[in-house]
């Protein structure tokens, strides 16, 4: 591997790592993931006709499907509740963040595909909504219009598993 190819992969991969987790790719499948996204990537060459994080994310988009369908008999069977567990005090702040994290994947596991790519990338992967327009394909009013409704949907979701404030409580605070 050339040290140009490196840098490159050192520089994008906690990109890709983010977008595969949040495309929905097993916890257990990532680096497998990771590794065909780069390993697609350079062998199919940028060509420039677009940024390159919108490149990678096509690349990642492709590589999720095909990860999330190859291995869809293997899921695993969600709990509404996770198990109780014993930690200590300094650990709570991290195991707050670990559920609230796995809630946000339940919640983005609702939303269809086109919701799921906007979302990730505009409050996720933070490239601007015309670069969520370019890397999806989409016209810039209907990204807009998936992304509204991406928002709604784990809103609700988190709210309904207490993670979210209520629009109530928030109006009062």
């Amino acid at each position: 591997m050339s040290p140009e190819h490196a840098a490159l992969i050192v520089e994008h991969a906690p990109f890709v790592w983010r977008v595969l987790v949040h495309l929905g790719v097993p916890q257990r499948r990532l680096e497998d993931a990771s590794q065909e996204v780069f390993l697609v990537a350079l062998r199919d060459g940028f060509r420039g006709r677009s940024a390159f994080q919108s490149f990678l994310f096509g690349v990642c988009r492709n590589v999720a499907r095909s990860q999330r369908r190859r291995y869809r008999e293997e899921s695993e069977i969600p709990m509404e509740e996770l198990p109780e567990t014993v930690v200590q005090p300094a650990q709570e702040g991290q195991l707050w963040v670990k559920r609230a994290h796995e809630q946000l994947l339940r919640a983005l596991d609702g939303l269809d595909e086109a919701q799921r790519e906007v979302f990730v990338l505009f409050e996720l992967g933070e490239l601007s909504m015309e670069e969520v327009a370019r890397a999806t394909g989409a016209p810039l009013s209907s990204c807009y219009s998936r992304l509204y409704v991406a928002r709604e949907h784990i809103q609700a979701e988190l709210r309904r598993r207490s993670l979210a404030p209520s629009p109530a409580k928030e109006a009062k605070s």
